[in-house]
């Protein structure tokens, strides 16, 4: 069964990409970012992304151009995050403004991976959806992340893409795939994303989140994620049950 995703409505052509772009193009056109100004540079590869998203590609070309975008989103990112964090709470006006730029960009990001997996899970590849299960994963955690760090609320669609993403993992036997710059599998990263919303996130600090989520990803290996029992009412949309 193939994962359920949010995705925003597909378009037959979209203005601000050609389709027939290669690789060397793209790479060429990320290479004159204004990358030195980081709001600008998230601007226009958000666009970019965001048509990149809507239209339909072949599958191995998507793959070509969507690893080359990835390094570029998450780069840029980044840098606004720690832009962010020098940013007193509640954020002003600019403050909002890169906010929004940041989780929009991850946000295209995401689309054109959930596009990925689903296109690899549809033509029967499931050992190749691994890694980009995991690259989609880092992404989601990013805008999480990121959202609790600025006390906003998180994006539309963003548990359900979470929860589809490891349930997708856990079917096809998965779940163990290494996350991207990370020493946690795909499941552990899931399970220290749901560690930290159970500790209420929204009170801490920028620092104490970082504290909080580092304590989450040391303690993830230790719970186990099972069915909840039918026969009662759940208290929380997940629960996590310590090894015994």
């Amino acid at each position: 069964m193939l994962p359920h995703y949010h995705l925003p409505p597909r378009q037959k052509t979209a203005g601000t990409i050609n389709p027939d772009h290669s690789p060397d193009q793209v790479g060429s056109w990320l290479a004159k970012l204004p990358i030195a100004d980081a709001a600008e540079a998230a601007t226009k590869l958000g666009r970019f992304l965001g048509a990149f998203s809507r239209i339909d590609l072949p599958a191995r070309h998507r793959s070509q151009l969507a690893n080359l975008l990835k390094t570029s989103a998450w780069h840029l990112a980044e840098r606004l995050r720690q832009e962010l964090a020098e940013h007193p709470l509640p954020l002003t006006e600019v403050g909002y403004h890169k906010l929004e730029l940041c989780q929009t960009l991850l946000g295209e990001l995401a689309n054109s991976q959930k596009l990925l997996v689903l296109a690899t899970l549809h033509q029967g590849h499931a050992p190749q959806a691994a890694p980009r299960l995991a690259d989609l994963m880092l992404t989601l955690s990013k805008q999480m992340l990121l959202a609790f760090q600025c006390h906003t609320p998180l994006p539309a669609g963003l548990w359900l893409d979470l929860h589809q993403t490891h349930l997708c993992a856990l079917q096809q036997g998965l779940a163990d795939t290494a996350v991207p710059n990370d020493q946690d599998s795909l499941a552990n990263h899931y399970k220290a994303l749901l560690l930290l919303a159970l500790a209420d996130p929204y009170q801490f600090t920028a620092e104490e989140l970082g504290w909080a989520h580092d304590l989450a990803r040391k303690l993830a290996s230790l719970g186990t994620i099972t069915p909840v029992d039918g026969t009662k009412t759940p208290l929380a949309p997940f629960h996590l049950h310590p090894r015994r």
